[in-house]
């Protein structure tokens, strides 16, 4: 029996597609069998259109890559007017986590409740409020601050009855105490990643390569320092953790699983291959 719980969140499978690597998720139906996946993440998607950052956006480095996308997305009307029917028409509701982002907490709020205006409560699985990204202004700031991610936490959890995903970037010293106050906040669970920032630069021509000069290290590179910090996560908090972090075979997944996590993201593999 593969079915999982995440506190009220309830799937089939406890591997999922992590945001932005699988799109919005009905585009993978035609390269897999999408039954068998828990839940897709959407690309995450912002109360105004963006641009995302300057390209090249991702660089090969050894063991992985670098990626520098910037979070660029139509903005909500657009998702909701052009994605979210064939998300509908595609995925089961129990296998829909929209994924959102915003420059502030009050933009979270407003994000949020947008979300709940055009979806029914039953129609997805959870809302995910993306805090982990390290390519953008303020992107990290949730993971690397115990004030803020209580203030976006409150904020969402006021105007949506869903289910709520914190996704942080775990690569802060204090990864820990903003877990516990994410916990305290009422989430249903937590969505590591383990995305550390560097940059590659081209020698001959004496620049950086990416178009943003950095980007987050994604891959097998980043995957011990993913376990190692769920295992401390096991021990801090008391809710389900969902683990991502350059896994590309099941060892992979069952080293997170073993550290603590109850189900794991596929995301870097998706998007290389």
């Amino acid at each position: 029996d593969s079915k999982v719980n995440l506190g009220r969140i309830k799937l089939d499978s406890p591997v999922l597609g992590t945001a932005g690597c699988v799109m919005h998720g009905h585009e993978m139906a035609k390269y897999m069998d999408i039954a068998r996946i828990g839940a897709f993440s959407t690309k995450t998607i912002t109360l105004q259109a963006r641009n995302g950052n300057p390209p090249p956006r991702i660089i090969e480095t050894p063991s992985g890559f670098l990626n520098a996308g910037g979070l660029q997305n139509p903005g909500a009307e657009v998702f909701f007017r052009e994605e979210w029917p064939k998300i509908k028409s595609t995925l089961r509701s129990d296998q829909i986590i929209i994924s959102i982002a915003a420059h502030n907490a009050v933009e979270y709020g407003r994000l949020a409740e947008k979300v709940a205006e055009m979806c029914d409560v039953n129609e997805i699985a959870a809302l995910e409020i993306n805090g982990a990204c390290p390519n953008v202004e303020k992107g990290g700031f949730i993971s690397s601050s115990v004030s803020y991610a209580v203030e976006v936490l409150e904020l969402v959890k006021k105007v949506v009855n869903f289910p709520i995903i914190l996704k942080m970037n775990v690569c802060f010293d204090n990864y820990t105490e903003v877990a516990k106050a994410a916990e305290q906040s009422g989430i249903d669970a937590l969505y590591t990643t383990f995305g550390v920032m560097g940059t590659v630069i081209d020698t001959k021509r004496k620049k950086c390569i990416l178009g943003n000069k950095a980007g987050g290290i994604v891959g097998p590179a980043s995957r011990p320092g993913g376990v190692f910090r769920v295992w401390n996560l096991y021990e801090a908090i008391h809710i389900p953790i969902i683990a991502s972090g350059g896994i590309y075979d099941t060892d992979d997944a069952l080293q997170y699983m073993l550290a603590g996590a109850s189900a794991v993201g596929i995301g870097s593999a998706v998007y290389q291959d």
